[in-house]
């Protein structure tokens, strides 16, 4: 009698040890900085390995962007562990947009006897979501609802209302929202408006998105934050209500918030295509002068980039500026920020400028703007080395194009498909005395391996039909419908207009005929 309850003592003594590593191990797998050091610690603890520490270190993977090990960790001790509700739920988290294989291990969940809680079917909801597959997120949220477990939580609809976002069916979240508010036991939470206001704005309702951001406003239970905010003015942004953008934006600095990035640059945007940039730039400088007064008492670590204004702010109004053709206005902020030193231009801002020069046909400020960013020790990106060919094609500067093309290569650039045909419409000179170099470069670009496109092939088609070389043309379009792309209207007229002027009617008919039978072309 003795001896049994000595090894009852002794055994019991042994589970606590047991439960007592176990619960060290997942404290320590919760605060690892690596996915290596997670690792190391299941190796390190194969011996104790159950469905907590494997859960917990599937959460780590998945925190540190390694899904695939997590699933990894989960199918290899699939022979060793009995796995429960959390390690399957961690797993059909991991599987991202690949929401039939979320839906898989919903089934093999099952199959070994497991019952799925609310959190597997929030995980393979929301994997549903990612793979934009809302029928099948709704039938599962259903399928819970009916089911023995407990009922659907405000994070499980928040999960559904995020499908619903993501595939652009506003009417159905509003549906899911009216239906949640009824639901005992579930409240809205500050998601749930974040995705309806979303899914509202995505949707063009921006009435009913600004009207949800005012019952958020009204309500007990939530209380708007920054990014709040931030979505009701983008919403007014997309809409056009520049002065609701501008009073939300003043009522944020009442209430003591701080604007991130998106909100500024939203509340710029819609006072800029409204007529008032000065207005734009009056909220810019109070904040800018607020935030560098050290008014606010707060104080926040060197990366929170709402401190300072941050270059991208300027730049985005630059190029709201840019794109409501107000380029003077532009150029006039540009300098005005540089002489006052608030703002040092990236390569990203003179994009923009050198983009608005193309588009204005002002090819010579746009190659002065090129060298005044080499003079800041700035380096030219591709996408600078195309906006400044076309504008040089622009301004009929073929030669100058080419320069550039030259230059780009001598730099060790590989150029890319949208830089041949910049510089290939660069020589379709309308005496058509350059066309062998644009055949030339159009067969150079395949032999670098890059696959011409349309815009590609209409450019090269141009070049031949300006050079008076019909039969070149539609070879090129032979080719351009072997590879099974669609033409489109302009290389339609072009063939039409080569074919004509080689006096082969027929084949101009042709093309005329097959032009009109696509519904997409008028």
């Amino acid at each position: 009698m003795m001896l049994v309850r000595w090894l009852l003592v002794v055994a019991s003594a042994g589970g606590l040890s047991s439960r007592s590593r176990s619960r060290e191990v997942v404290d320590r797998v919760r605060s690892a900085t690596s996915p290596m050091q997670v690792r190391k610690l299941v190796e390190e603890n194969a011996e104790v390995m159950n469905p907590y520490i494997i859960s917990a270190a599937m959460s780590q993977y998945r925190r540190f962007r390694r899904p695939e090990d997590a699933l990894r960790l989960f199918e290899g001790t699939k022979a060793s562990v009995a796995h429960n509700a959390f390690t399957f739920a961690e797993a059909i988290s991991a599987t991202g947009p690949d929401w039939r294989k979320a839906l898989e291990l919903l089934r093999e969940m099952r199959e070994a006897g497991v019952e799925p809680n609310d959190f597997a079917y929030r995980a393979t909801i929301s994997a549903c979501g990612r793979g934009r597959q809302s029928d099948e997120a709704a039938r599962l949220f259903e399928e819970l609802r009916r089911s023995a477990a407990a009922p659907p939580t405000v994070s499980t609809y928040n999960a559904l209302l995020t499908t619903f976002e993501k595939t652009g069916e506003w009417k159905r979240a509003l549906d899911l929202f009216a239906e949640m508010r009824t639901t005992k036991g579930v409240r809205p939470s500050l998601v749930t408006y974040h995705e309806l206001i979303t899914a509202c704005t995505h949707g063009k309702q921006w009435t009913k998105a600004l009207d949800l951001f005012a019952e958020m406003r009204t309500s007990k239970n939530v209380e708007p934050t920054a990014a709040s905010y931030g979505l009701a003015i983008s919403a007014c942004d997309k809409a056009g209500f520049s002065r609701q953008a501008v009073e939300l934006f003043l009522d944020l600095k009442a209430q003591g918030l701080r604007p991130d990035v998106l909100t500024l640059t939203a509340v710029v945007s819609t006072c800029v295509r409204a007529g008032q940039a000065d207005k734009a730039m009056d909220l810019l400088e109070d904040l800018r002068t607020e935030r560098a007064s050290g008014s606010e008492e707060e104080e926040e670590s060197e990366e929170d980039d709402t401190k300072l204004l941050p270059v991208k702010v300027y730049n985005s109004f630059l190029n709201d500026l840019v794109k409501t053709q107000q380029l003077a206005r532009a150029f006039e902020v540009f300098e005005d920020l540089q002489k006052r030193g608030i703002f040092e231009p990236d390569v990203v801002a003179y994009n923009t400028l050198i983009s608005g020069c193309e588009k204005a046909g002002h090819w010579e400020r746009a190659l002065e703007l090129l060298e005044e960013l080499r003079g800041k020790g700035l380096s030219p990106t591709i996408v600078t080395y195309v906006i400044s060919m076309a504008a040089c094609k622009r301004g009929g500067q073929a030669d100058k194009a080419l320069e550039l093309l030259s230059e780009l290569k001598a730099r060790g650039i590989a150029p890319t498909l949208p830089v041949y045909s910049v510089a290939i419409s660069a020589l379709c000179e309308k005496d058509g005395s350059r066309t062998d170099e644009a055949l030339r470069l159009f067969a150079e670009l395949q032999f670098q391996g890059l696959k011409p496109d349309v815009v590609t092939f209409t450019a090269t088609i141009s070049a031949c039909v300006r050079g008076d070389r019909p039969d070149d043309a539609v070879a090129l379009f032979e080719d351009f419908q072997r590879r099974g792309l669609e033409p489109d209207l302009i290389m339609y007229n072009s063939l039409i207009s080569a074919c004509a002027k080689a006096r082969r009617y027929d084949k101009a008919l042709d093309l005329f005929d097959e032009m009109q039978r696509k519904r997409n072309l008028t």
